[in-house]
């Protein structure tokens, strides 16, 4: 029932609920139980990044590389890509390696093109292998040792389970409740 997701969705996201904010933004961007609307979701996705959510922030990065109304601002996509990156979410961690190798919104560096491939391609890219392999050809055994060692000494970001994991989600909201609710008994 799209009309009652809709509804839970939109309360629970205006009372900062990072999941239902991501959700609701995929709902404007789809047009799917709303009218479509672009600025809606991307108002959406970015309360829900600012709360957390790794997703909306890889959806912010797809929206700013997409429009019919404005040119697309790779400089912002590789912002956001790079966020959710850091947080070890692959097809952004893909994204920032195509914005890096070609010098989209960002200067160009095979180097750190090279790592986000190769990250990406460590947790199951097929498409970041094959990129992976045509950038290491471009690259020196200087430049190379670089990435490698970019590779092996990087480390995922922590994020709220709060903003991306529903069912831990639910749990803490749940408990957030039943303490508020306890506190005001007497």
């Amino acid at each position: 029932d799209l009309d009652q997701a809709l509804k839970w969705y939109q309360r629970s996201a205006s009372q900062g609920f990072a999941i239902a904010q991501y959700r609701l933004a995929a709902f404007y961007e789809r047009g799917v139980g709303v009218s479509f609307d672009l600025e809606r979701a991307r108002n959406w996705y970015a309360r829900a990044a600012a709360n957390g959510n790794i997703k909306a922030m890889h959806n912010l990065g797809v929206l700013a590389t997409m429009s019919k109304q404005r040119q697309p601002d790779y400089k912002r996509a590789a912002e956001w890509f790079n966020k959710a990156a850091m947080h070890g979410l692959r097809d952004s961690q893909f994204n920032l390696a195509i914005l890096l190798g070609s010098g989209l919104g960002v200067s160009r560096d095979l180097i750190l093109a090279s790592k986000w491939f190769a990250l990406a391609a460590n947790d199951g890219d097929d498409d970041a292998k094959r990129r992976l392999a045509k950038t290491k050809a471009e690259l020196t055994t200087a430049q190379l040792t670089i990435a490698k060692k970019a590779v092996a000494g990087w480390q995922r970001r922590g994020a709220p389970a709060i903003a991306n994991d529903a069912h831990a989600a639910g749990a803490l909201w749940q408990r957030r409740t039943n303490v508020r609710s306890s506190s005001t008994k007497r």
